[in-house]
């Protein structure tokens, strides 16, 4: 197996996380991640000054749903990844809300990350 060495406080809540997860093995262990993306804020940012836009704040917070038991392995019939995605923003700018929307579509249409979600990829898997 190796020697894998981790701080006994992540042993400990991961362990407790399985732990938990095999006692509610018929139950779905859902779980949501919400993450503050920076890049969103700086493409954003980037298109508001190309359209003379002038930004007072922007938040940008992606969520995603998934059930644990799949990346755990507990259950192979659950998706090992996110059941969805979304993407919110909160944009404070001198500008109506319908040039606010335009202005995240065309951030949006620049994000490499939205289209590697959003259309399909190959991926190449190599072990040297």
């Amino acid at each position: 197996e190796g020697d894998l060495v981790e701080p006994d406080e992540t042993a400990a809540r991961r362990y407790s996380v399985v732990a938990r997860l095999h006692r509610q093995r018929h139950q779905r262990a859902l779980h949501r991640v919400a993450i503050d993306d920076p890049g969103a804020r700086a493409r954003v940012a980037a298109v508001a000054q190309h359209r003379n836009i002038q930004l007072r704040s922007v938040v940008a917070t992606l969520e995603g749903g998934m059930d644990i038991q799949g990346i755990l392995g507990m259950d192979s019939d659950i998706r090992n990844g996110f059941d969805g995605i979304k993407v919110s923003y909160k944009i404070d700018a001198d500008a109506s809300q319908k040039d606010i929307e335009a202005l995240v579509a065309q951030s949006q249409k620049r994000s490499a990350v939205y289209d590697i979600v959003t259309n399909p990829t190959n991926v190449t898997v190599e072990v040297n």
